[in-house]
């Protein structure tokens, strides 16, 4: 009865550090599967958070930049406005 247990320890305790619960099927696991990209959603969930806002950060950086450059021409402000506005905000 207590070998049975030590064996099941075992066994987990030599995935730890390889991609430890992306052993299933899903996308995420076959993602993990690849040598750039496993690297960033197996294992260490700190490291993988860590990507995926930064993802997010750069994504909202590209919609903020494409929304600017289409609104932004209908915009009209005198230098002096700006100026005044820039101040008053730092």
């Amino acid at each position: 009865m207590g070998k049975s247990q030590y064996r099941t320890g075992n066994r987990n305790r030599n995935r730890i550090g390889r991609g430890a619960g992306t052993e299933g099927r899903g996308p995420a696991a076959r993602l993990a599967r690849l040598p750039l990209v496993g690297r960033f959603l197996g294992g260490d969930p700190l490291l993988r958070n860590g990507v995926v806002l930064t993802l997010a950060s750069l994504a909202s950086s590209v919609l903020g930049a494409a929304y600017w450059s289409v609104v932004g021409p209908g915009l009209h402000y005198s230098i002096s406005t700006v100026g005044r506005n820039y101040s008053a905000v730092s």
